[in-house]
Parts: structure tokens; sequence; C-alpha cells
């Protein structure tokens, strides 16, 4: 009787410490959809691979918090920017996109030399 309540409780135990680990890799996939940053998606679903009793109750708690207000400061600053870029290209003077444009500088043997002057002005022009 004895040896039966020990085996059962082993398997127990056993399937418990499976069920475990087979949460902690669903957490982890969900970690690696959710995460803000890549450094953040291999720390949480390295961490929910190898301590899913540590890590588990930790993710649980972190995960729940939305960063909506992070996401939406974000993405506004994100918008800000690139209309900014919009008014600013389409304010330049077309002598300013010329002298921008590598291949409409005359006295370059390439656009890579180009590139490099315009880099460095004070570069000597190879030809």
């Amino acid at each position: 009787m004895n040896a039966y309540l020990h085996e059962s409780l082993l398997t127990v135990i056993s399937i418990s410490i499976g069920l475990l680990y087979l949460l902690g890799i669903i957490a982890a996939i969900d970690a690696i959809f959710r995460a803000r940053s890549s450094q953040s998606a291999i720390a949480w679903s390295l961490s929910l691979f190898m301590f899913p009793l540590i890590a588990l109750p930790l993710y649980q708690f972190f995960s729940s918090r939305k960063f909506t207000a992070y996401l939406q400061s974000r993405r506004s600053g994100d918008a800000e920017i690139h209309q900014l870029v919009e008014k600013l290209g389409r304010e330049m003077t077309p002598g300013v996109k010329a002298s921008l444009e590598p291949a409409s500088s005359p006295g370059f043997a390439n656009s890579t030399q180009a590139t490099c002057w315009l880099l460095n002005p004070l570069a000597p022009r190879i030809t």
C-alpha cells in the first residue's frame, strides 16, 4: 500500500512538473510576440524555459500590464517625425535637392566619390 502511494505521488509530481514546463513554453511564445524589445523577448523566453516555477508568476504579474500609454506616445512621436521629414522634403529648394544628389554633382568619377565628398567636403577630389 505504501509503495503504491509513493508511486502515485511521484506520478502526480512528474505530471505537475511537465505541465509547469508546458505552461512556461506557452508563456515564452507569448512573450516573444508581445515584448516591446528584442532584449526583453529573449530575457523572458529564456527565463520561462529554464525557470518556469519562478518566471511564470513574475511574467503573469508584469505582462498583465498593458503598456498602451508607452505605445501611444511612441507612435505619436514617430508620426510627428514623419510629418517633419515630409514637410522638409517639400520645402527644399531645387538647388539644395540637386546638391544632395551625388549623380548630379560634376567632377566625380562615380557616385561613391561624390558621397565621400558630401560627407567630407575638404577631402581632395580624385579624378
